[in-house]
């Protein structure tokens, strides 16, 4: 998947402000864009969407539609509040759109419903996936 400057923009975090997150493992593959006390990241990884919907694993995870798709909502009990997941299927993987807050005081105000923003991008994201 390949987003322009201005589609990247249009979520709020800055273009030139990524990392390249493939050096956290071999099964992982993504992105972060980051913004003033706030990020983005996208990531895929190999594995299908309904193990995302294990609760034990992923408690208060929540099956949604998001951009036509059937995805997964989900947040972590180690993060809490401070990290939201939007899960899409591609294939035979899951490409995971997850914003976080990495400075409660300014990221908060950018970004107060760090759901909200997961489930908007990926529902942008979901346009840009093979079918």
């Amino acid at each position: 998947m390949a987003y322009t400057a201005e589609e990247i923009r249009s979520w709020g975090v800055d273009p030139s402000k990524v990392e390249d997150t493939a050096t956290r493992g071999l099964e992982y593959r993504g992105c972060v864009w980051t913004a003033d006390g706030w990020a983005i990241e996208q990531g895929v990884i190999n594995n299908p969407i309904s193990d995302y919907l294990n609760t034990p694993v992923y408690p208060g995870s929540r099956a949604e539609k998001i951009g036509g798709l059937d995805g997964v909502v989900y947040q972590s009990p180690a993060t809490g509040d401070s990290m939201c997941t939007a899960a899409l299927p591609s294939q035979q993987a899951t490409v995971h759109v997850i914003v976080s807050i990495y400075n409660e005081k300014r990221g908060r105000k950018a970004a107060p419903d760090l759901c909200a923003k997961a489930v908007e991008v990926a529902t942008f994201v979901a346009t840009k996936l093979p079918k």
